[in-house]
């Protein structure tokens, strides 16, 4: 469960809601392993550069590299979709790339509670 634009159907799933704003945080169930929100919502800020060239570009897919944080580039890594998407775009998988000076209601961060 996650808030975004349910209106076309994802797979062979049926039209859902399209609630045009975001919700907060626990409006749906958790997921298995008890984490709420980790799609759809807002697009999540990512520590990661990056550069746009015919979409987002980092350097976190080369074979055999040792640190996987993209350090290149003037934008930042954003990911998860948001709450005015499809479902299809609202995975975890899911990058996008924006200035950081950009500001708006679909753009936050997912934080996390750890339990000792």
């Amino acid at each position: 469960m996650a808030n975004f634009d349910g209106r076309p159907p994802y797979g062979d799933g049926h039209i859902g809601s399209y609630r045009k704003t975001t919700l907060s945080v626990g409006s749906f169930k958790p997921n298995f392993w008890g984490i709420y929100d980790m799609h759809g919502n807002v697009w999540e800020w990512c520590l990661d550069h990056c550069d746009w060239r015919s979409g987002v570009l980092t350097d976190t897919y080369i074979d055999k590299i040792k640190d996987p944080l993209c350090s290149k580039g003037s934008g930042r890594i954003i990911r998860g979709g948001c709450w005015s998407l499809d479902a299809d775009r609202c995975r975890s998988s899911n990058r996008g790339g924006y200035a950081p000076s950009n500001s708006n209601n679909y753009l936050g961060f997912r934080i996390v509670l750890s339990h000792d």
